[in-house]
């Protein structure tokens, strides 16, 4: 199965993504059980401002490399090529934007990624799926 099926599917039928932001490496894997107990099947691992990209590349890695088809794995607040890039080589399975950036979403694409960037208004929703956006998140979410 692709990405894109197996994101999809997830989404279809789970509808909740968990956002982990600032989970360390050793401790991923008991915050993945946890969730996976809790009927979670969509994971995105944000990369933070405040910590190294090699934390959230880490967790990416061993999530996929532990629990495989358990749990559908990508990252998220990614904002240039360069995250997308090495979130491919970590395994991650999508790409979370905050914003409509057409190189992070034809990148995540043409790696095989599903890119799911965010949009505040119609304007930016039509750009994100005019640059090849598989869907468009709604983001800030709170304002709405």
């Amino acid at each position: 199965m692709t990405h894109f099926e197996l994101v999809s599917k997830g989404i279809a039928e789970h509808k909740v993504f968990a956002i982990v932001r600032g989970v360390s490496p050793e401790n991923i894997i008991p915050t993945v059980e946890a969730l996976i107990a809790g009927g979670i099947k969509l994971l995105e691992v944000t990369f933070d401002r405040d910590g190294p990209m090699s934390d959230t590349l880490s967790c990416v890695e061993t999530v996929r490399s532990t629990f495989g088809d358990k749990i559908v794995c990508g990252v998220g607040t990614a904002t240039d090529e360069q995250q997308v890039n090495a979130a491919a080589r970590a395994g991650a399975q999508f790409v979370v934007s905050p914003n409509v950036n057409s190189d992070v979403i034809r990148l995540s694409r043409q790696l095989g990624m599903v890119s799911i960037p965010g949009a505040f208004t119609p304007t930016e929703v039509v750009q994100a799926r005019s640059a090849g956006a598989d869907y468009v998140k709604l983001f800030p979410g709170g304002l709405l």
